[in-house]
């Protein structure tokens, strides 16, 4: 019988101590977040805040952005959610049984986040066409999804770049006077509403776009011709080519083909600088470095791109600087 009661005792004391060790272990360990990303600087500013491990669905094609996968491999696996262009699949969405959705603010988003609500799913809504907006919403953000200090890191990196450029650019003698061109033709270009207008200011230049409101708009090549910019930078994204546009004879008039003073933003090995998201500071810097190379001749930009990739994501990406 004493044999008996000592076992038991063991028994019991056995499982007294494993519930108190998954007690502990509880509390050490908070239950995981589960995020979907609908559009890529949903994706981007995840993945700035170091949540890309909490993701469980993703926007189309997002196993294809370089900086997306050398942070998180398993990104091509995820399902698949839909995208800006095509549409959300709501389906998709509450079968990952997500905590939060990040979306890009339409009305149709708007329906979307009344579909989500019944099922305790959270959403948040991207507001990023400001540069300030950008800093905001990584503070935002990272407060929702308990992220704070990683939040703190992007910011005080994102400010320091920005606070570089514009120490720099204060210094111009002479503005250059920029157009900036869309990724589908040559011939559109954004309004002032948009970030790529603020990019240009912050970068000490000119936009030359006068169209105040709206958003990616055609242009004429009167009009372009009329503006007569100093220099021309396609965007990342773009479908042609910058030889395309110096060998087409509609614009052999304009100084940037005469000049040959057309630029692409940096895109192809990491991401494009020039998407809403947490790396348009690294356009602002390409710009300013593009506009005034003076200015900066005693700046390493590919060391300052090299420490702000090191900084915010734990990411060396010197090989794709060479």
């Amino acid at each position: 019988m004493l044999h008996l009661f000592l076992s038991l005792v063991v028994i019991l004391s056995t499982c007294i101590l494993g519930c108190q060790d998954s007690a502990a272990d509880s509390v050490k360990q908070p239950p995981q977040l589960r995020i979907v990303t609908t559009y890529r600087p949903a994706t981007h500013f995840i993945m700035a805040l170091g949540q890309g491990q909490n993701l469980v669905g993703v926007q189309n094609m997002a196993g294809q952005i370089p900086l997306f996968v050398e942070l998180s491999p398993r990104i091509s696996e995820l399902p698949s959610v839909g995208s800006k262009m095509g549409g959300i699949n709501v389906e998709s969405i509450l079968a990952q049984a997500p905590d939060w959705v990040v979306l890009f603010p339409s009305a149709s988003n708007q329906k979307l986040q009344e579909q989500l609500q019944p099922f305790g799913i959270k959403t948040y809504f991207l507001n990023i066409e400001q540069v300030a907006s950008i800093s905001a919403t990584l503070s935002e953000l990272g407060n929702l999804l308990d992220a704070r200090e990683q939040a703190q890191i992007a910011v005080a990196e994102f400010q320091r770049i920005l606070n570089l450029v514009q120490t720099r650019v204060n210094a111009a003698a002479q503005r250059k006077r920029v157009y900036f061109a869309a990724g589908q033709n040559f011939l559109i270009s954004h309004s002032q509403a948009m970030l790529q207008h603020e990019m240009i200011l912050c970068a000490g230049a000119q936009d030359v776009v006068a169209q105040v409101h709206g958003g990616w708009t055609a242009i004429s090549i009167e009009q372009l011709l009329l503006w007569d910019p100093d220099i021309a930078v396609i965007s990342g994204s773009s479908s042609y080519t910058i030889e395309q546009v110096l060998q087409n004879p509609q614009f052999q008039a304009l100084r940037v083909v005469q000049n040959k003073q057309i630029y692409e933003m940096p895109h192809d090995k990491i991401i494009s600088w020039d998407y809403p998201g947490p790396d348009i500071v690294l356009g602002i810097l390409w710009l300013a470095n593009l506009a005034y190379p003076d200015l900066f001749t005693d700046i390493d930009v590919k060391k300052e791109i090299t420490t702000y990739y090191l900084t915010i994501y734990n990411l060396d990406v010197s090989k794709a600087m060479e």
